[in-house]
């Protein structure tokens, strides 16, 4: 085998009922609240928990700096988070051109932080440890993320409800109004597993290193910083910042999306 992986067990359980999803169309009063498989088998799609993922990252790599007073050299050490997209939205260039100096401090006295979108194909560029885990713009990363499917002999796992919305003129339930969605019940597990590649001997990566036979040698800069140990980062940023997922999905406002996580390494 030229490619060698490792696999990581990963339990969730809804503290919470759990929905995830929205309308199928934008036009639509249709919802798809959560994904199901052969039509009756709900599922957690591996894109929520990539996304939620992401997020823990981004958030631990820019607590790291500030706490570390490493803010300013971020970028240089390659530690910097990206938007992850090629092209910025209008909202996300307005935030790009007013953070470019690296920080500010918004009015709830907390420092927001915002670099270039991911866009590796210059040499002034680099991937940050979320995008060497999770993938960069047309570059693969080191993880393959599993949907999450419930535990074996559970039974009626998901429940439909009705949301409803108040006419403020009348007083009462808008015409209209009156839609069904669905959501798992608190208490039910899921399981998948994550994937590690340790090793892809015909590209000569190996997880933990810098990637060599790549257009620009110095993309993965971050792991310079000898600390950074294979240890480390299935520590730091795969098991801990997994268990730090505490909502997932939608209708969160609605008292929906507390999870719990556990991460269990095989070795």
């Amino acid at each position: 085998m030229k490619q060698k992986w490792e696999e990581i067990k990963i339990e969730l359980t809804t503290i919470e009922p759990l929905h995830i999803g929205g309308t199928s169309h934008i036009l639509s009063d249709v919802h798809n609240p959560i994904v199901l498989l052969n039509g009756d088998i709900p599922a957690i799609p591996s894109t929520s928990l990539k996304g939620a993922w992401r997020a823990q990252i981004e958030r631990y790599l820019i607590e790291y700096l500030v706490d570390n007073n490493l803010l300013e050299k971020g970028e240089a050490k390659g530690l910097k988070p990206c938007i992850p997209s090629q092209s910025l939205t209008e909202d996300e260039q307005i935030l790009f051109d007013k953070y470019r100096i690296n920080k500010s401090v918004s009015r709830e006295g907390k420092t927001k932080f915002f670099s270039n979108p991911c866009n590796y194909d210059v040499k002034s560029d680099y991937i940050c440890p979320a995008c060497y885990l999770l993938g960069a713009q047309t570059l693969h990363g080191f993880v393959r993320v599993p949907f999450l499917l419930p535990s074996k002999g559970q039974q009626e796992i998901d429940t439909l409800l009705y949301s409803i919305r108040e006419d403020r003129a009348k007083g009462g339930a808008a015409k209209g109004s009156n839609r069904g969605w669905y959501v798992v019940n608190p208490g039910i597990k899921f399981e998948g597993k994550l994937e590690i590649l340790t090793k892809d001997e015909l590209n000569g990566w190996e997880f933990g290193k810098k990637r060599v036979k790549l257009k620009y040698n110095r993309l993965d800069r971050w792991l310079d910083d000898p600390s950074w140990i294979v240890a480390r980062i299935k520590k730091d940023l795969i098991k801990e910042r997994l268990e730090a997922i505490q909502l997932l999905g939608g209708y969160k406002s609605k008292g929906c999306g507390r999870v719990e996580i556990t991460v269990s390494f095989s070795s």
